[in-house]
């Protein structure tokens, strides 16, 4: 694991985002930043916020294939769950249905986009 640090400047779109509550629901955002790479984040803090106990994960992929290989299935389920509220619920239902099926679907998906 190496150790990173960005700008929020430095974030070119959000494709999904939930946003968290302190000490009940963690922040999560998938996007990609401005060099092209892409990045899915994780993080927390206590009832009194980021600045007295707080922290997070950040992971950082040449491209969405693979992000998608070394995110969890749990990852991949949030990254659905919390799409661009625009994004069709059925879909996000036929995605969530059978995991392989999710990240093969996901891959394909944004592998498209880049061509």
């Amino acid at each position: 694991m190496k150790e990173y640090s960005t700008d929020c400047r430095d974030i070119v779109k959000v494709f999904s985002y939930q946003e968290g509550k302190n000490q009940v629901k963690d922040w999560i955002m998938f996007g990609e930043l401005n060099d092209g790479s892409v990045f899915s984040f994780s993080g927390g803090c206590s009832y009194t916020g980021f600045e007295y106990e707080g922290g997070g994960m950040m992971m950082v992929a040449p491209n969405w294939g693979n992000l998608f290989d070394h995110s969890s299935d749990c990852e991949l389920r949030d990254f659905v769950n919390n799409m661009n509220k625009d994004n069709l619920t059925e879909l996000t239902k036929k995605l969530l249905a059978e995991e392989e099926v999710l990240r093969s679907t996901l891959k394909n998906m944004f592998q498209k986009r880049a061509a």
